[in-house]
């Protein structure tokens, strides 16, 4: 069975294009924008235990993934982005990361963000994205693992991880099942290697090591509503009495901390230039609360303000002063 293919050129509304958007969004989790004229061509490739995709941009454009999103996926997955001629921009409200033509780059799939898509002048842009489970990908990972660093898949190991990735696009869904779980094990363990290069050695104390575990499962997980010490401990693989322990020795619990968390988010997101399109709702599930009113009263518990006026603060504070312009005439 071919890769499945499909093509989305803008135009006005109409069944054909709400059903192309509709699956769009189904495989890509999130929402496509692109200006009037232009084009880009979906195909879905292997879809378990790995998911490949590829987007071929004739035109610049945005993709978008929001709270909503992130929530309808089942499971924590890394993302692995290859690009060819052009740049792909991800932003996210505390970071960003650049995927070059040439290059690829390994993210956690855990957050809101948008996509910058930029081709190179007079050509199409090509992106292979593959989303690989949590479980699959975490194990392998070396410790002090930096995500987000471009690495090179032109030459050695960097290119094997693509030309595998290009073999399972393409041919994954006919392969013999045992051939295709070898040539999976390879594809990620060349991803690995390349990543090792960029890890760092952590000589910090194993307690000060397993506290900032926490506080780093907490960020990537805060925007779950759910999130609890029983499901940090099984993650770290330590008892929740240890956890509760390891937190304790800062003077609070891991609702405090959870709290805390949550509302340093929710704080950067509402004052991030990326961000000022999202609503205040919208903002509350990407920080983890469970509504809008929570949100509310526990960020001007915390802040003194309500979420709205903490923004509409901050953004009086950032404004360019008009004091010193020069008289006219």
């Amino acid at each position: 069975m071919a890769p499945s293919r499909y093509e989305i050129v803008q135009a006005p509304p109409s069944l054909e294009t709400v059903a192309q958007s509709n699956r769009i969004h189904r495989v890509w989790g999130g929402e496509l924008s692109i200006p009037a004229g232009g084009s880009v061509t979906l195909e879905e490739g292997l879809s378990s235990p790995l998911k490949l995709a590829k987007a071929v941009w004739q035109c610049p454009g945005l993709f978008r993934r929001t709270a909503q999103n992130v929530r309808d996926i089942e499971q924590p997955t890394y993302i692995i982005a290859f690009v060819d001629h052009g740049c792909v921009r991800n932003i996210w409200p505390e970071a960003g990361v650049v995927v070059e033509g040439g290059t690829f780059a390994v993210v956690k799939s855990q957050t809101a963000y948008t996509s910058e898509i930029i081709p190179d002048k007079g050509q199409a842009l090509v992106y292979y994205g593959v989303l690989v489970p949590h479980h699959m990908m975490a194990p392998l990972l070396a410790p002090g693992t930096k995500l987000g660093t471009q690495i090179s898949s032109r030459d050695g190991e960097g290119a094997v991880a693509k030309r595998l990735a290009e073999l399972l696009f393409e041919h994954g869904r006919n392969m013999n099942p045992e051939l295709r779980d070898k040539a999976i094990d390879l594809f990620l363990h060349a991803v690995a290697s390349c990543l090792s290069r960029h890890a760092s050695v952590d000589d910090r104390p194993i307690q000060v090591r397993r506290f900032d575990d926490i506080v780093q499962f907490i960020h990537e997980h805060i925007a779950e509503p759910e999130l609890s010490a029983q499901m940090a401990a099984k993650h770290l693989r330590i008892s929740t009495r240890y956890l509760s322990a390891l937190i304790h020795k800062r003077g609070m619990n891991f609702p405090q901390l959870l709290r805390d968390a949550r509302i340093a988010r929710a704080r950067e997101l509402l004052v991030s230039s990326n961000m000022t399109h999202y609503t205040i709702g919208e903002i509350a599930e990407m920080a983890g609360f469970a509504n809008a009113p929570h949100f509310t009263r526990v960020f001007k518990e915390k802040a003194g303000q309500t979420p709205s006026e903490y923004r509409a603060s901050v953004a009086r504070r950032s404004a360019p002063s008009g004091g010193n312009r020069l008289p006219s005439g």
